[in-house]
C-alpha cells in the first residue's frame, strides 16, 4: 500500500512537471526553452513578439491532457489508496536471488534527483543554452529551477521503488 502510495506521488510529480511545461508554453512561450532550427537564420527582424500559435496549442493539449486525463486517476488513488500492490510481471531472474540491477536503478536515480534538486540552476542553463539571454530575467530561472525540483522530487520517488524491491529480493 506504500509502494502505491509512493508510485503515485512520483507520478504526480512528473505530471506536475508537465503542466507546468504546458501552462509555460500556453501563457508565456518567450519564456520557454528554445528549440534549434538548423539551417534558418538567427537573426530575425520583427517590430512586435510574433503570438507563437502552435506553442500556444501544444501547451493547451499538453495541459489538457495532464488535467482531464492523467489527473482524474492520480489523486483519488492518493487520497484513497488501494491495496492491488504493484506488478511488474515474471522477472528474467531465478527465484531468491538478489536483483542487483533494481539497487543500480534505484541509486543512480536517487544520485540523479539529489542532484538535480541541490543544483537545478546547472539544469535550467542547460535547457536554455539555445538562447542564454532568456536567463537574464531571474523570474524566468526561478520559475524554471521550481519545475526542475518537482521532476526531480517525482524520479527520487520513482527510484525509492527500485530501491525497495531489491531490498525485497533479498528476503526470499
Amino acid at each position: 500500500m506504500l509502494e502505491d502510495g509512493i508510485f503515485m506521488l512520483a507520478i504526480l510529480g512528473v505530471s506536475l512537471y508537465v503542466l507546468f511545461y504546458g501552462c509555460m508554453l500556453l501563457v508565456a512561450p518567450n519564456r520557454c526553452p528554445v528549440q534549434y532550427n538548423w539551417g534558418q537564420p538567427s537573426i530575425t527582424l520583427a517590430r512586435k513578439r510574433p503570438l507563437e500559435l502552435g506553442k500556444r496549442l501544444a501547451g493547451l493539449c499538453l495541459s489538457v491532457l495532464i488535467l482531464f486525463v492523467f489527473m482524474p486517476h492520480i489523486i483519488p488513488r492518493i487520497l484513497h489508496p488501494v491495496t492491488s500492490g504493484l506488478d511488474r510481471g515474471e522477472s528474467p531472474f531465478p527465484l531468491g536471488t538478489a536483483r542487483w540491477d533494481e539497487l543500480a536503478f534505484g541509486l543512480s536515480g536517487l544520485v540523479a534527483g539529489c542532484y538535480l534538486i541541490v543544483r537545478p540552476e546547472k539544469s535550467v542553463e542547460l535547457m536554455f543554452s539555445a538562447d542564454t539571454s532568456r536567463l537574464k530575467d531571474k523570474t524566468t530561472l526561478r520559475l524554471w529551477t521550481t519545475g526542475i525540483r518537482i521532476a526531480a522530487l517525482g524520479f527520487m520517488l520513482l527510484s525509492l521503488l527500485f530501491v525497495a524491491d531489491f531490498i525485497r529480493s533479498l528476503r526470499h
